[in-house]
């Protein structure tokens, strides 16, 4: 057989017949190859952090023993209607810490900053803002803004369940530090 020339204009060579299984085969492999793969970068990720004291804790960083940054933490909190936050003793209410309540089909919600209780069923609660919720007399007001109208919120909208105060729960050994 006579050699092709150098420029490459022969003929290309003969395609390689693989089986079908073969393909298949390989194929299988490949994606058992990358799913093992995953699985072991999701492990290496998981183990990073560790549960200890109540707090989710990033062991995987370099710090010294009983220091590793916190990764998470939340706080233990008392939900409460706001009708029966009128009838607290003023030592209780100072762990208020949020609002929320329906009105005219929106929902609030509101970080208290400013908390005044007048009498055994008159309370005030503001936001920074001025947002504020009034509790009088087994009613409940709303005003949005420093400069917004108090309205009467529907009784509908209280029984809804959704109308709140949440209180952050405090261990005796938090509040002798």
């Amino acid at each position: 057989r006579p050699r092709p020339p150098a420029g490459g204009g022969g003929a290309p060579p003969p395609p390689i017949h693989v089986n079908v299984l073969a393909r298949r085969f390989c194929a299988g492999l490949a994606g058992l190859f990358a799913f093992v793969a995953l699985l072991a970068l999701v492990r290496g990720q998981w183990r990073e952090l560790a549960a200890q004291d109540g707090m989710l804790l990033a062991s995987g960083t370099p710090a010294y023993v009983g220091e590793e940054p916190v990764a998470s933490l939340a706080a233990a909190v008392h939900r409460r209607s706001l009708l029966e936050c009128a009838a607290l003793p003023a030592a209780a209410l100072q762990g208020a810490r949020d609002v929320s309540l329906q009105h005219q089909g929106t929902w609030y919600s509101m970080r208290v900053v400013h908390l005044q209780k007048f009498s055994g069923s008159h309370l005030w609660m503001q936001a920074a803002d001025g947002t504020g919720v009034r509790v009088r007399d087994g009613k409940v007001y709303f005003r949005r803004g420093m400069l917004g109208d108090e309205e009467l919120v529907d009784s509908m909208d209280m029984a809804s369940g959704v109308a709140a105060a949440y209180f952050e729960v405090v261990s005796p050994s938090d509040r002798a530090s």
